[in-house]
């Protein structure tokens, strides 16, 4: 997978539960009656949202940071709208139906005027928030850009220059050497006696 293309999905995830978050805050003033809303349409992950949050954070800004050194190529706001925006409605779907098990059920949740609240909220504050998310990463891109990048030894230089230090070391601390080992298992006969 392309970093940039992990750098997108990160900042897309994170807009999609941060709208999440503020669409039920707006739409439910009233604590009592946001978490009756949370429980009647499925958000039993809603406990997870700090870590969430925090993961993907760290993703978005991880991968721009990786994928602008690498010179990839920027995103759209326009792409990355239209993707938190079909990632938010997918979640929002996905959790009334496991909740309510039937389509049918999940069409009249949304049909009424306190389900489909949240979804027009977070389809809204996601208009503001793309544009945040896109000048934050080109932010971060040019500072990305602007590090001035680390020296790096080639591995075939390396390699070379530490073959010749050891081979180095290693003929300085190896024993002269002795005569060629085929001269060592060269058996000297023994003179003949002479005749009588």
């Amino acid at each position: 997978m392309k970093l940039r293309t992990l750098a997108a999905a990160s900042w897309s995830a994170l807009a999609v539960l941060l709208a999440h978050f503020l669409s039920y805050r707006l739409a439910y003033s009233d604590p009592h009656a946001r978490l009756h809303a949370l429980e009647g349409s499925g958000h039993s992950w809603y406990a997870l949202l700090l870590p969430a949050l925090a993961l993907f954070t760290l993703s978005a800004l991880a991968g721009t940071y990786v994928s602008a050194r690498r010179m990839d190529r920027r995103f759209s706001a326009l792409g990355l709208y239209g993707l938190s925006a079909l990632g938010f409605l997918a979640i929002e779907f996905i959790e009334r139906f496991m909740h309510l098990g039937t389509l049918a059920g999940v069409w009249h949740n949304v049909a009424s005027p306190a389900g489909v609240l949240p979804l027009v909220i977070a389809l809204l504050l996601l208009l503001p928030i793309i544009p945040l998310f896109c000048i934050a990463a080109r932010a971060l891109a040019v500072l990305a850009r602007r590090t001035p990048p680390r020296p790096q030894v080639t591995p075939a230089r390396f390699q070379l220059v530490s073959t010749r230090y050891v081979s180095q070391v290693f003929s300085a601390l190896a024993p002269p050497r002795g005569p060629p080992c085929s001269l060592a298992r060269v058996r000297l006969a023994a003179p003949s006696s002479p005749r009588f």
